[in-house]
């Protein structure tokens, strides 16, 4: 009896598949499906074959190339090709041997490592074109979210943030990182999704081409700063940190970047994408349902950590929304951090609703 996810039956055998990573594969899926016209992909860390499989079967991706380095996984992927009636390359090879030898762009290139894309990213560059889609997934989580310093300002080039907002932080580090090296090639990103899930950070962008396109990218970097008194939140655009306290009460902030600052997502994909998620009846259509309300602002609050540092017992969030939206405030809860909200309102402000709540 195989495993069985969406219309893909896989076989396991020897490769790795991890079915609580489920949610990243369907929210791709939901993802591709709001794109039409894209004809090829390269599937650049395949194992079992199931995500290509799922494209395939679910979105008709006819031309799709799979790629592993292990040999035992390219087995395994062949044979669950054949079992779900698709016809495609599998090669067993490494990224950067298939990079540096393949003449085809591709439409669409996914890439889910092990650990960290970073080894791969700069190759698999070299292979996309103007409108590319690049789904990146890292899963090195300890390092982008601060455990490990040295290793993300090794890996990423960022110093990360290890407190409450670590996860936007990872996440936005990881999307920075991408925007750099699609501009050592001329490329701007649209970022058009990201989440934050378990053990994974994930990421979709297109590439677009052109100088102009790739310095409005560039312009998107900057740093955050967050107050470790009062848990305030700024941004700063540029490669050069420039504010060591908080603005809003003066006491010292902890830098975090280079990361991205611009959106992390594009409106209609996200609104699209979510729909076509609860749709299809995929489980965790909460989480979706929740990534799509989302409140389009950088960084969210943690409930928890203000009323502690203000010594006030606890509040709901859904109280805080209501009395933050019927004050004129956008707020929404957050997918990445629970009882964290996102909000127009500064911080102030906020911690005055907190009060009257509390």
């Amino acid at each position: 009896m195989g495993y069985e996810e969406g219309l893909a039956v896989i076989d396991e055998g020897s490769a790795f598949l991890n079915p609580l990573s489920r949610f990243p594969r369907d929210m791709s899926v939901a993802i591709l499906s709001c794109f039409s016209g894209k004809k090829t992909l390269l599937d650049s860390t395949s194992a079992t074959g199931i995500r290509g499989i799922r494209y395939a079967k679910e979105l008709g991706i006819e031309n799709a190339t799979f790629l592993d380095i292990n040999k035992d996984a390219s087995i395994s992927a062949r044979k669950n090709l054949s079992d779900n009636g698709i016809r495609a390359e599998v090669l067993n090879e490494s990224i950067q041997s298939f990079a540096n030898s393949s003449e085809e762009r591709f439409d669409i290139i996914d890439l889910d490592p092990f650990g960290s894309p970073v080894p791969n990213l700069y190759d698999l560059m070299k292979i996309g074109r103007d409108g590319t889609i690049f789904l990146v997934s890292a899963t090195d989580t300890a390092v982008l979210c601060g455990a490990q310093p040295e290793a993300c300002m090794k890996m990423y080039g960022s110093v990360p943030l290890h407190d409450e907002l670590c996860h936007e932080a990872g996440l936005r580090i990881l999307i920075g990182y991408c925007a750099r090296i699609s501009a050592q090639f001329n490329y701007g990103i649209d970022v058009i999704f990201s989440f934050s899930y378990r053990h994974m950070m994930r990421i979709a962008f297109v590439l677009r081409h052109g100088a102009a396109n790739s310095s409005s990218t560039v312009h998107s970097l900057g740093f955050a700063y967050h107050c470790m008194d009062c848990r305030n939140i700024d941004t700063k655009i540029g490669f050069i940190p420039k504010q060591s306290v908080c603005r809003a009460c003066g006491a010292g902030a902890v830098s975090s970047g280079i990361m991205w600052l611009g959106p992390l997502y594009d409106e209609k994909v996200r609104r699209d994408a979510c729909s076509y998620f609860v749709r299809s009846g995929f489980p965790d259509a909460k989480i979706a349902s929740m990534i799509s309300e989302e409140t389009d602002s950088l960084f969210y609050y943690s409930l928890p950590v203000l009323t502690k540092i203000a010594r006030m017992p606890s509040v709901s969030p859904g109280k805080v929304i209501s009395s933050l939206r019927e004050g004129g405030f956008s707020a929404s809860l957050t997918h990445m951090e629970k009882e964290s909200i996102r909000t127009s309102c500064p911080i102030g402000k906020l911690m005055d609703v907190i009060a009257s709540l509390a």
